[in-house]
């Protein structure tokens, strides 16, 4: 599904996905495009690279400089353990958001909480969009390889997924990443029109 000569111009309207960590798995941050579900990779960053930290102040540049460069109507990032960050982003930066990541927040879609809806419209549709060929990405070498890292893992409402066991080496964060980035895209699709972007420009508005 690869197609490496996509290149998503300034002021696309994008949704973002993040999944992050501090010291052990890896932080990523995915973006989709709207208008056809293009999947990209902003940044994939492993710690064991920066004295076995993640290098907070990159990724929160990172955040940062895809809401300038593009116009960014959903957001959705885990929350744990990056909670001063995905407030601090939703303060600063969730104002011209049009979708909600949840009633109480604007951007923390916390998915220790929602693995429910995380199962059903996230993993489960992600998995049948690959299979039906449904969109293309970017082909990340390291998103590819945490999407091949990843194992089925039953629950009670289906079939989500997971690292092949809990102390694994094998990553599978930029599939999170990956599949909030286009579940915050179908929430926004799915707004009323009324709702959804009005006017495209730096200055855009909800």
């Amino acid at each position: 599904l690869a197609d490496r000569t996509v290149r998503v111009p300034e002021g696309e309207a994008v949704a973002l996905g993040f999944d992050g960590s501090l010291t052990d798995d890896h932080s990523a941050l995915m973006a989709c495009r709207v208008s056809d579900g293009y999947t990209f990779t902003l940044g994939v960053w492993d710690p064991a690279k920066t004295n076995n930290e993640a290098p907070r102040g990159a990724i929160d540049r990172a955040v940062r400089a895809a809401f300038e460069y593009f116009d960014v109507v959903a957001f959705y990032s885990d929350l744990h353990p990056w909670e001063s960050y995905v407030d601090a982003w939703a303060l600063e930066l969730g104002a011209d958001l049009c979708v909600a990541a949840s009633p109480r927040h604007r951007i923390a879609w916390d998915m220790r909480s929602r693995q429910k809806e995380f199962t059903v419209e996230g993993a489960e549709r992600t998995l049948n969009e690959i299979t039906e060929q449904a969109f293309r990405h970017d082909g990340d070498a390291r998103v590819r390889q945490h999407v091949h890292n990843a194992r089925r893992r039953p629950n009670a409402w289906g079939v989500s997924f997971g690292k092949e066991h809990r102390e694994s080496a094998r990553k599978v964060d930029a599939l999170a990443a990956l599949i909030l980035a286009r579940m915050a895209r179908r929430a926004y699709l799915a707004l009323p029109e009324r709702k959804q972007r009005r006017k495209r420009s730096r200055a855009a508005f909800c």
